[in-house]
């Protein structure tokens, strides 16, 4: 109770809720901000501490708390730019909305693991892929766990609806206000992190202006103003937040150099996204990876038994089955002779399977070559790390002939079959 105590002092007199003079004691923080705000706050506080912080193994939990704090400072920030009345929960709601996702790492990683896989395939929302792939998606898990929590039923409420304009659905009207805020929160902080930020943007823009009329220069406000109280919360919460989230993405876009259009030859200043001459995009979209026109399968699998199982479901299918034993020969054959398709093993000797696939996902001619990993149920959560590493899907062992076909007939075209001619 006193390291709780201390960390709720921490957050109070960081700056964030815009205390005068320093507070030294929880009856005076209630007196300050109210009962209900501080009994969230040791809500919000108390949960973060139930998971891991740190960044190592498959699913970076230093990197999800990151944002977390920063959905709770967006939520407060949109709450008070709205100048009204909001329960005091909103800081909290936001800092837990994506709970659900911590269960499903800790207890169905395979199946969240697909559900990315689909998101990335069917450029689609994680909620949505999650309901596709799992049938039930994290926000509704987090409510749950509310409920078994006894937490507060606002805070419940908040997060099973706060993807609601990702669902198509109506918010319900009497915490339409706080639901437009969490949304709009998680819309805000995947583009000021997520790889694919500035292509969000636009979105961001106009549901700003849909939800609360808000005009350019307020998102852009808002896109500046998180970090810093973000950081100093962070530092209560003892996590480091990233004051520089979007350096990578700036470096890999060379801001220094002039964009030329490429239908009027106009030099554009860098950053711009239309000619200022002819009002062509000046954005450059990335064709997808060449597909590799062969019938070859690469199997990369360690047991002889397995191996020869999979050669031989290959081969009653039409393709052409090469064989590796470990990482190291699954990427020397895959460069010397590219394949159409890959089937590789997680647990391989010498090189991983993840190793072998990032290698492998490295080289520009292997880029769009479905690769599926197969896996068994005790290394599970290595699945998540395949995924985000470029792997197409993933199979779990024992598996069938059945679901061995079935794969290779979703990420394979089918053999062509030369027709015979009768000899004269």
């Amino acid at each position: 109770m006193p390291d709780l105590e201390q960390r709720m002092l921490k957050v109070v007199n960081s700056g964030f809720y815009e205390v005068v003079d320093k507070v030294t004691g929880i009856e005076q923080a209630i007196q300050l901000l109210g009962f209900k705000k501080m009994c969230n706050l040791a809500v919000g506080i108390d949960l973060l501490s139930q998971f891991p912080t740190d960044s190592g193994g498959a699913f970076d939990h230093a990197k999800f708390w990151q944002k977390s704090i920063c959905y709770g400072v967006a939520c407060a920030e949109i709450a008070r730019k709205l100048s009204t009345d909001l329960p005091a929960d909103v800081f909290t709601i936001g800092l837990i909305q994506d709970i659900g996702i911590l269960f499903l790492i800790q207890f169905r990683p395979l199946e969240y693991g697909a559900a990315m896989a689909t998101a990335k395939a069917q450029n689609v929302h994680l909620v949505n892929a999650e309901q596709e792939t799992i049938g039930v998606d994290h926000a509704k898990i987090g409510a749950l766990l509310c409920r078994k929590w006894k937490l507060p039923k606002l805070l419940g409420d908040g997060i099973l609806s706060h993807h609601f304009y990702e669902n198509n659905k109506t918010p319900s009207s009497s915490i339409k206000t706080i639901l437009q805020v969490l949304n709009l929160s998680s819309l805000l902080v995947s583009v000021m992190y997520d790889a694919d930020g500035e292509e969000k943007k636009p979105d961001l823009v106009a549901r700003s202006k849909e939800f609360f009329g808000f005009n350019n220069q307020v998102v852009d406000d808002f896109l500046a103003g998180v970090l810093e109280p973000a950081i100093r919360v962070g530092e209560a919460f003892s996590i480091v937040v990233d004051p520089h989230p979007g350096a990578e993405k700036k470096e890999e876009e060379k801001p220094d150099e002039p964009i030329a259009c490429g239908k009027c030859k106009h030099e554009n200043p860098p950053g711009t996204k239309f000619c200022g001459n002819c009002g062509a995009s000046l954005v450059e979209e990335k064709a997808p990876p060449a597909p590799i026109d062969s019938n070859k399968i690469l199997v990369a699998e360690d047991s002889i038994a397995s191996r020869r199982a999979l050669c031989f479901i290959v081969k009653k299918l039409g393709y052409i089955p090469v064989e590796a034993t470990n990482g190291y020969e699954a990427v020397d054959q895959a460069k010397r002779d590219p394949p159409g398709m890959i089937l590789m093993d997680i647990m391989l000797p010498a090189m991983s399977g993840i190793d072998a696939l990032k290698k492998i996902r490295a080289d520009e001619v292997l880029a769009g070559v479905p690769i599926i990993m197969l896996t068994s149920l005790t290394d599970n959560e290595t699945v998540i790390e395949a995924i985000q590493n470029g792997a197409n899907d993933y199979i779990v062992k024992p598996y069938t002939a059945d679901i061995i076909s079935e794969r290779i007939d979703k990420f394979m075209p089918k053999p062509v079959k030369k027709s015979r001619r009768s000899r004269r």
